[in-house]
């Protein structure tokens, strides 16, 4: 049996020593027994029979001692009682009659030492059942899925009709046209499986980064539209929970692809991925386009970042305590309500996508590593200052809104004071403007991406 090194762990962006729970190869992992290196036999023995249970389950040493880290089942067995809505963020994904659900059934695991909840959790005895909403299924879709942490997705080239009813046939059998000549490529990176799109000729790259809903198609009508002119890339995020875990993933894709330079277009999540590639390896970045996002900087109020991440902690707990057709619904109604905006003919279209990308395509594991535990180790591990030897200092335009309240003026403005050199430009929508107004912006994006690389512009 392999024994991993806490310091191999680390290597990979994950803090073995620091925390209770880690993400390890597609896998929520939790510390239980400890064993000294002479009773490794014993630790072995246990973590075997945890693996001929169904759970998965590695040894991790540390110094002396072997630390025995285990999956808890398709949900951890602690449940936590929600959390009490007293702000308006919070409330968006907390269901109004709160109620925690039953627990699940998991695989019968070895007798042992009854292992603490972790310490940010509160146990509960006899949790009351909770209704389930109901989120529509492609046909012959089991719901119980969407409760796996490692979820099997349906065909990417399907696009389910229950979803798209009130999308117009044209649009729909465009995506399905786009996602049948658009296939996604695979590449296993470090313990993850890593899917993107991967089409376009060009001289120039452009790398296209979505944001916490992290399908790479999200971009399918901009990649139609550059395809003549770039070569493109759009990744689908699988459960990273550090930036260095997602930028690290990126840097594979280029490696594998062969692309030694990029233009890079992050969209919130996606543009802070943009930040930190741009800073560890500037040689690889040719522009930045960096929408609807944030950077952690040095005159950024300490308050800001303890907020974002106390409620992405708060937010982990919420969603480990109900099912997950519930976490969809709430978050799928958070972009309808806070993020969709005035999108006019368009709503209907990216109202469907978006419910389509959390309930058939993302699973709980995917969507809980990217909201509760990336986003929170940007703003926690990482400080940008204006004298920063690695700050990026290259071509930049920074798009933002008004009407997407996602980040706080404050945070934009610290954005913007980050990049002087960068151009601006303030648009009407809401959070996912870059995808409502793509036909106004294609142009300007095009200009600013051609003076980037020196070619001329109309």
């Amino acid at each position: 049996m392999r024994i991993w090194l806490a310091e191999d762990l680390e290597g990979q962006g994950i803090p073995f020593r620091t925390t209770k729970l880690f993400l390890f190869e597609g896998h929520l992992l939790t510390k239980h027994e400890s064993f000294s290196r002479a009773r490794r036999a014993q630790a072995e023995d246990l973590c075997q029979q945890y693996t001929a249970a169904g759970i998965h389950c590695i040894l991790v040493a540390a110094g002396e001692t072997l630390t025995l880290c285990r999956e808890e089942g398709l949900l951890p067995t602690f449940l936590l009682r929600p959390a009490d809505p007293s702000s308006r963020e919070e409330a968006d994904l907390v269901p109004t009659s709160p109620a925690a659900p039953t627990s699940p059934t998991s695989p019968a695991a070895p007798t042992s030492p009854a292992a603490p909840p972790p310490p940010e959790a509160e146990s509960v005895d006899e949790p009351p059942t909770a209704a389930e909403p109901t989120i529509p299924l492609a046909a012959g879709r089991p719901a119980n899925l969407l409760q796996h942490p490692n979820q099997h997705r349906i065909n990417y080239q399907l696009v389910p009709e229950d979803l798209y009813i009130h999308v117009p046939e044209t649009d729909r059998e465009k995506l399905a046209r786009f996602r049948t000549t658009h296939p996604q490529r695979e590449l296993p990176f470090q313990g993850l499986t890593w899917r993107y799109i991967t089409c376009g000729m060009g001289e120039e790259a452009l790398l296209l980064l979505p944001g916490t809903v992290h399908v790479g198609d999200l971009w399918w009508r901009y990649l139609l539209a550059w395809a003549g002119e770039f070569r493109l890339i759009a990744p689908t995020y699988p459960a990273v929970s550090t930036v260095a875990q997602l930028v690290a993933g990126l840097e594979a894709i280029l490696d594998a692809e062969g692309i030694p330079r990029v233009h890079v277009v992050g969209l919130s999540l996606g543009g802070m991925a943009a930040q930190v590639l741009a800073r560890q390896a500037p040689e690889r970045v040719q522009s930045l386009i960096l929408a609807h996002t944030g950077a952690p900087t040095a005159g950024l109020p300490a308050e800001i970042k303890r907020k974002r991440t106390k409620e992405a902690r708060d937010l982990e707990k919420r969603l480990w305590a109900m099912p997950y057709e519930q976490a969809v619904k709430l978050a799928h109604q958070s972009i309808v309500k806070n993020h969709l905006g005035p999108a006019g003919k368009q709503r209907p279209f990216w109202s469907a996508f978006f419910l389509e990308a959390l309930s058939q395509r993302t699973s709980q594991l995917e969507f809980i590593a990217l909201n509760c535990r990336c986003l929170p180790d940007f703003y926690e591990n990482y400080t940008f200052r204006s004298t920063d030897s690695n700050l990026w200092r290259g071509p930049a335009l920074i798009l933002d809104s008004d009407a997407d309240h996602t980040f706080a003026p404050v945070e934009t403005r610290a954005l913007r004071e980050l990049y002087p050199q960068a151009r601006y430009q303030k648009l009407s929508q809401g959070h996912y403007s870059l995808l409502f107004a793509q036909e106004t912006l294609l142009p300007q994006l095009t200009q600013f991406l051609r003076g980037s690389a020196g070619r001329p512009t109309p």
